[in-house]
Order: C-alpha cells, then sequence, then structure tokens
C-alpha cells in the first residue's frame, strides 16, 4: 500500500553505497528481482557507465525501495540488504519542476480591467485642473478680477505700512515734545538749560521709539505666521 503512495517521479540522487547496492542487486540470482526492476537497474547503470558521473545521476525512490523490498521478501538472500534509511544516507532528493500552469483567462481580464480603471483614474486626477479652468471670456475676466484683487491688496498693504509710519512718527515725535515741555515745566528756574530740555525729550522719544518698535515688530510676525497657517 505504501509504495502505491510513492511519486515515481521522484528521484534520489545516486551515491557510491547506492551505486554499490544497485551493481549487487544486478547480480541477484534469477527470480529474486522483476524484470522491470533489472532492465532499470541495468539502464541506470550503462548511463553511469557511459556519463562516468555518478554524482550527477538520479534513480527513482520508488525503484530503490521496490528493489530493497524484493530483496528483502527474499529468504535466499543472504546477508540481507542494508535499510532504506542507509542507503539513503548524503543522498538528497531530485523534486521535479513543478508543471507551468497556463494563465486563468478570467484572472488576465480582471487584471487588465483594474490597470485600465487605475489608468483612468490616473488620468482624470492629472486633467482635472485643466478642465476645471474657463476659457474665453470668462477666463479674461477671471484673469482681470485676480489682477484687480492683487492689485488692491498691495493697496491695501501700502496703506497699512505708509499709516504704521507716520503713526510711528507722530508718537515719537510727540514724545519728545512732551519730555523738552516737560523738562522745562518742572525746572524750577525760570527757562531750563536746553541741554537738560533736549536730553529729556530725546530719552523719552527714545523709550517710545523702542515701545513702538517691539509692537510693530511682534505685529508683523504674527501675521505672517498666521498666514503661513
Amino acid at each position: 500500500q505504501m509504495s502505491a503512495l510513492i511519486d515515481k517521479s521522484v528521484c534520489v540522487r545516486l551515491t557510491p553505497a547506492l551505486l554499490a547496492f544497485l551493481r549487487d542487486a544486478a547480480t541477484a540470482p534469477d527470480g529474486q528481482l522483476t524484470a522491470d526492476c533489472l532492465s532499470s537497474i541495468r539502464r541506470i547503470l550503462d548511463s553511469v557507465e557511459s556519463d562516468n558521473e555518478a554524482s550527477s545521476c538520479g534513480v527513482s525512490f520508488a525503484l530503490i525501495k521496490s528493489v530493497r523490498d524484493c530483496l528483502a521478501s527474499n529468504a535466499k538472500q543472504s546477508p540481507p540488504p542494508p535499510p532504506l534509511w542507509r542507503l539513503l544516507v548524503g543522498s538528497e532528493l531530485l523534486l521535479p519542476k513543478p508543471p507551468d500552469r497556463p494563465p486563468n483567462p478570467e484572472l488576465a481580464a480582471r487584471l487588465e480591467r483594474l490597470r485600465a480603471e487605475q489608468a483612468q483614474r490616473e488620468y482624470d486626477r492629472m486633467t482635472a485642473d485643466v478642465r476645471s479652468t474657463p476659457l474665453g471670456s470668462s477666463y479674461r475676466n477671471r484673469q482681470f478680477h485676480e489682477a484687480d484683487d492683487s492689485l488692491g491688496s498691495q493697496l491695501r498693504m501700502v496703506n497699512r505700512q505708509l499709516a504704521t509710519v507716520v503713526n510711528f512718527l507722530l508718537t515719537v515725535g510727540a514724545a519728545f515734545a512732551f519730555g523738552y515741555k516737560a523738562c522745562e515745566l518742572a525746572s524750577s528756574e525760570r527757562s531750563a538749560p536746553l541741554v537738560y530740555k533736549m536730553a529729556a525729550g530725546l530719552l523719552l522719544a527714545a523709550v517710545v521709539f523702542f515701545a513702538d518698535l517691539y509692537f510693530v515688530v511682534k505685529l508683523d510676525y504674527l501675521s505672517g505666521k498666521k498666514k503661513a497657517d
């Protein structure tokens, strides 16, 4: 029953031990082996003698097992053949190459359909901006409005910058005037020296200058960060 389950296409590499076993089996007395086994053994031995390369030859595992079983079942055989595992020591399996299966037509058609759908999605994604862009007069009107909006935003930015500069100058000038007059009014003398009045005005103007500069830089930084976000 086990011999029937062995695949005859499974081969093992021919080793010196297997070669010696086959040569001994070929010289066995008549009746111990079947004619098919003897013909297969002689064919293998002839192939080895013609190639002189025993390691490159393969022999069917089913043949090795069949020959060994026949010799072991014969009571006249003395000494008995070695066990099968000892014969296979140093050998290796030579599995047959799996047959090439033809491609499934349904799977091939499905793959082609998926490739076509993917290519169509890529094409639609690349041409989405081109198809959504208006043409003719509407496109020119859009360009005009975009240019108008850009010019308006630039003018508003210039106005804000001018207002900031004017406010900056007025604040610093007012601080200088306040310090100048405050020193004059706070002096116990009828007329305070000019140096004191200039120093007080410049000191107060410098304080206001750096305070305004700090807030201008901070607002500009926050505005740029908001646009970046």
